[in-house]
């Protein structure tokens, strides 16, 4: 799953299946970096495990500072828990390596964020910002996007 390969949320992707690959000709530390990475990715997907991702990502970005997709995760997973300030600078450092094309998934990220800290007037302003990606009709916001408040443009 990867919004920063092809500006999905779901799926395999190319590059998910070459990292795969990869992976078995990698020396220790990168293999240790990747395995853990992957821990996080099957983690995303079940209940309730935020803070174990917030915690494996917090010592992998040290690691790999340009991996988007691992700050992706570490936002999400820190608006999640509450740590919203924490969330915020890792959700932005996502922005700033994500593609063109897988943008509008962070700033819907970051509209989340918004509307929990902040107000439903900051939330909007990502809201719009994330609708207004090529290829981001409103109707595929993420799960617990108020959709009242990003149907307003």
């Amino acid at each position: 799953m990867s919004i920063f390969s092809d500006g999905m949320a779901q799926g395999v992707t190319q590059q998910d299946l070459e990292e795969e690959n990869m992976a078995e000709d990698l020396p220790g530390t990168q293999r240790a970096l990747h395995d853990l990475f992957e821990r996080v990715r099957a983690l995303a997907e079940a209940p309730d495990t935020d803070v174990q991702i917030a915690e494996l990502l917090s010592v992998y970005v040290r690691f790999e500072p340009g991996k988007g997709m691992a700050w992706f995760y570490l936002g999400d997973a820190l608006r999640s828990i509450g740590r919203y300030q924490e969330g915020e600078a890792a959700l932005l450092k996502a922005v700033s390596l994500a593609p063109d094309t897988a943008r509008f998934g962070v700033y819907a990220r970051i509209g989340m964020l918004a509307a929990q800290r902040w107000s439903a007037a900051e939330a909007e302003k990502w809201y719009r910002l994330a609708t207004s990606e090529a290829g981001f009709p409103a109707a595929r916001l993420p799960r617990g996007i108020d959709v009242g408040v990003a149907r307003h443009r």
